[in-house]
């Protein structure tokens, strides 16, 4: 209509820093910000109640493999157990480095190989 303004679009987000968590967004069109480097797969299940696997792999030739579990904050709750290998499946059981169970909530899986990294999420149920 005529009598309406126009409004202006709003400032687009690529993304945002916070803790040690980074989102970024992604169009899927020509968008891979992880290329080359580690990825992760879709935690099964998600959301969860026990525990959570996500499948993962990393390119040979880089540092150490680590793995680790953080709050919405971006804070420490967890680090996972990779191994030697440079691919396979992460489990977490959904408790915190003292072996206390979570709350539920949404938590962040972050994988880094020395030079890059990957994140996913999962959903913590009751």
């Amino acid at each position: 209509l005529a009598s309406q303004a126009a409004v202006p679009d709003r400032f687009p987000v690529a993304g945002f820093e916070h803790g040690e968590i980074f989102v970024v967004t992604a169009t899927g069109v020509g968008d891979d910000p992880a290329a080359g480097g580690p990825t992760l797969g879709a935690a099964c299940p998600n959301p969860f109640r026990g525990s959570t696997e996500i499948a993962f792999a990393a390119p040979a030739g880089r540092g150490s493999v680590r793995a680790s579990v953080h709050d919405l904050r971006g804070r420490l709750v967890a680090r996972l157990e990779v191994g030697r290998d440079r691919a396979g499946t992460l489990v977490w059981d959904g408790r915190s480095e003292d072996g206390s169970e979570v709350p539920p909530s949404v938590y962040f899986v972050r994988l880094t190989d020395g030079t890059a990294e990957a994140h996913t999420r999962v959903v913590k149920l009751r």
